[in-house]
């Protein structure tokens, strides 16, 4: 049986400050364990402290996969920041080239409408006027969603943020405002990248041709 606080040693990281309980058995070196007591909520460290702070005990080899699977993720977040979007492997929207090709495709986005207040509470506060996947190209927002195919150029684009639990952009067109939103899922990039890129490329578009 593992035990609680006070019974191990307590690890804390000279650089991001985390700290974390450590169990092992000197006879069994590589079967150590160990569990996230608090993880810095800087959003250099959200991957890691996302999957790290909740978590419980972990084996050696789970807190290792997370601990790369979180450096790659701080990479790609600091080269998208930086511009740099070579990484992405852009695919093709099915049935409509000119629609463009797209930086990034989103299952399970949603499109709701605000309610009174709370158009960035998720499921609370606002209408979900339809749910499909989202491709974001280097221009638009393209929802080919369950009832009908929704384009919103770059141009209506007025916030875009994320929390630990979804992503959000909110577009304006006149004077009706919506909002996509999508949660973490397990086969797709995190929440906090996926804002991070599209406001990338959202920047970059409102830079002009002399970004390109």
């Amino acid at each position: 049986m593992l035990g609680i606080g006070g019974e191990f040693p307590i690890l804390r990281c000279s650089r991001c400050g985390t700290t974390a309980e450590f169990d092992a058995d000197p006879a069994l070196p590589e079967a150590w364990h160990i569990r996230f007591r608090h993880c810095n909520s800087d959003p250099r460290y959200f991957y890691v402290a996302l999957h790290f702070d909740k978590a419980g005990w972990l084996t050696g080899q789970q807190a290792l996969t997370i601990s790369t699977d979180g450096y790659i993720q701080r990479q790609r977040v600091q080269q998208a920041q930086s511009g740099d979007l070579s990484w992405l492997q852009p695919e093709q929207i099915p049935e409509d080239e000119r629609a463009g090709q797209p930086y990034l495709s989103l299952k399970g986005t949603s499109l709701r409408e605000p309610v009174g207040t709370g158009i960035l509470g998720l499921g609370s506060g606002s209408t979900v006027l339809d749910s499909g996947k989202l491709f974001v190209t280097g221009d638009m927002l393209y929802l080919d969603g369950q009832r009908q195919v929704w384009k919103y150029p770059f141009d209506v684009i007025k916030d875009i943020r994320y929390s630990d639990q979804a992503w959000t952009v909110t577009v304006e067109q006149g004077d009706r405002a919506v909002s996509m939103q999508g949660t973490n899922l397990p086969d797709q990039i995190d929440v906090q990248l996926i804002a991070t890129v599209i406001e990338a490329l959202w920047r970059k578009y409102l830079a002009g041709p002399q970004s390109q």
